[in-house]
């Protein structure tokens, strides 16, 4: 599996966690949870983007079946994927607060302050899921490949 398509389906996951928590808090909890908003929003992404960059390097490794140079190769494949997860995330949640907001019956007003902070904060938030996706990305890239080269050693 390329991981790209590795990342999408990590970062379409992570979407619609976030999605599902903000329906929870505005819909289904009679006052907004501070706790739920954090573990939904940004704790549960960031551990799809390791997983998936964990996944990938697993991934990668396992099917070269080699030891000289798959490491490096397999920790790339994490970051891409990470990095794939990331961007992925952040497009669909900026496009789901526009067009799933009136669906989902959350309704949000916006002035002239809100579409301009808002936008800055969508730019900034696209910067840090990219970094996040690095990092985590190629930690999960390299623990995976740890794990699979350990269990190729072991077969």
């Amino acid at each position: 599996m390329h991981p790209l398509r590795i990342g999408a389906i990590y970062g379409f996951i992570a979407a619609v966690v976030q999605v599902a928590t903000i329906y929870v808090n505005h819909k289904l909890l009679s006052t907004t949870n501070g706790i739920v908003g954090f573990v939904g929003a940004f704790l549960i992404p960031l551990v799809l983007l390791y997983l998936s960059g964990h996944f990938a390097g697993r991934h990668k490794r396992l099917n070269e079946k080699t030891t000289a140079t798959s490491g490096p190769n397999a920790i790339l494949h994490g970051t891409s994927a990470g990095i794939t997860s990331g961007l992925i995330f952040i497009i669909l949640v900026g496009l789901s607060g526009k067009y799933l907001g009136s669906f989902l019956g959350i309704v949000h007003t916006h002035d002239i302050f809100g579409s301009v902070l808002g936008s800055l904060g969508f730019v900034l938030a696209f910067i840090g899921w990219f970094f996040a996706g690095v990092i985590l990305g190629s930690i999960g890239g390299l623990f995976g490949d740890s794990l699979a080269h350990k269990q190729l050693k072991k077969a």
